[in-house]
């Protein structure tokens, strides 16, 4: 086990288990591969993103208890992940254990005691390494491939595991599936089999607010820059962070519904650059308040003037009706002025060089996703 996050009490709490697998040393690439082994080690190989994806996943979910975000505090962090490439951006002295098959099994069932204390505990699993569809969406642990007749051994099937994890008292289910869900060949040919990490009740229900999203479709891939975070973990984090805000009356809030809701446009605006076709696939109950903020989210704005000819002419204007701090101008220049704002109204205007120009001042709200407001000159 690696419990880099130990603040247990006896009260509702949030209990997070993350795992991270981008060194195989079975499968292409690893150093005790063996190509006569197994097809679907050929077909797969190391991967660099999982360990940042990890220890970015981790560092957020410790920024969020500094600043006293969670809605329900942290109490645990169960974390099983190789060095990322900076290692220097978690704790001192975190220690980075292998996410073998044996130790991803004691972590889960570690982290499913702790979730199981309470009723209104909130559980967080976050996986990011290899993984495979089949009859269940099979996630491949540090040491898959080492028994070469039967290499699946040390995997284990995810979807079997959710359904056995809703024996936990806790009410609050939250899973995040970082992988793939290709099908390789072999698998077309055999029928392959693999455990879930415990054995599930069938009479079990699922949990009053649940959430399991997978960034990724049956048979299609996740994707992620090279020794860096994931684009749905970067896309994830985006969302809890800024773009899931909702004001509740009394606080800004990220809710679980409003991920599940959300993500894939959270993903475009991550990924557009790269033109990947990612999509996520989520299934979700009642929707729960995970973190709170005193401040509004930042909004990406576009400030634009028409007849386009009155943008060179024009000094741009912004102010927060309700923050007299929050203002500023911009020069004439050919472009438009696209900027970061706090979610709010503002007076918007625009003053000319040539008097031939006028724009009266406009109030308008501005709030997420995007906000694109033109100046019309009269």
């Amino acid at each position: 086990m690696a419990l880099v996050f130990d603040e247990i009490k006896d009260a509702p709490q949030t209990h997070i288990l993350i795992i991270g697998v981008g060194n195989y040393p079975y499968t292409s690439g690893g150093v005790n591969f063996n190509s006569a082994r197994n097809a679907t080690l050929n077909d797969i190989g190391q991967l660099s993103s999982p360990k940042d994806s990890a220890a970015f996943f981790y560092r957020n979910m410790l920024d969020f208890h500094k600043n006293a975000s969670w809605t329900v505090p942290l109490g645990s962090i169960e974390f099983l992940s190789e060095s990322p490439v900076n290692a220097s951006v978690l704790p001192a002295n975190t220690p980075f254990q292998q996410p073998t098959k044996n130790a991803v099994r004691s972590g889960y069932q570690a982290w499913k005691s702790r979730c199981n204390s309470h009723e209104d505990n909130v559980a967080i699993f976050y996986f990011c390494g290899h993984g495979l569809q089949g009859d269940d969406h099979f996630l491949l642990c540090a040491d898959f491939g080492e028994d070469q007749f039967n290499p699946w051994e040390h995997a284990f099937a995810f979807d079997l595991t959710c359904r056995a994890f809703r024996s936990c008292k806790a009410r609050t289910q939250l899973f995040f599936v970082d992988a793939c869900r290709n099908v390789t060949t072999e698998m077309l040919i055999n029928h392959i089999t693999v455990s879930p990490l415990e054995q599930l009740n069938l009479l079990s229900t699922t949990s009053q607010y649940s959430l399991i999203l997978k960034a990724s479709c049956h048979n299609e891939s996740a994707f992620g820059p090279k020794n860096a975070p994931s684009f749905f973990c970067q896309a994830l984090i985006r969302g809890m962070r800024n773009d899931g805000l909702q004001n509740n009356g009394t606080n800004w809030v990220v809710s679980s519904g409003e991920i599940a809701k959300n993500i894939n446009l959270w993903m475009k605006n991550v990924d557009q650059a790269q033109g990947y076709s990612q999509r996520c696939q989520q299934e979700s109950t009642d929707t729960f308040e995970l973190l709170k903020f005193n401040s509004p989210p930042k909004v990406p704005v576009e400030l634009d003037c028409q007849p386009s000819e009155a943008l060179p002419l024009a000094t741009l204007r912004y102010q927060n009706i309700h923050d007299t701090t929050c203002s500023g101008e911009r020069d004439p220049t050919l472009e438009s002025w696209k900027l970061e704002l706090p979610s709010g109204i503002y007076q918007l205007d625009a003053r000319y060089s040539d008097p031939r120009f006028r724009t009266p001042a406009a109030f308008t709200y501005i709030g997420l996703p995007f906000s694109k407001n033109i100046l019309k000159a009269q």
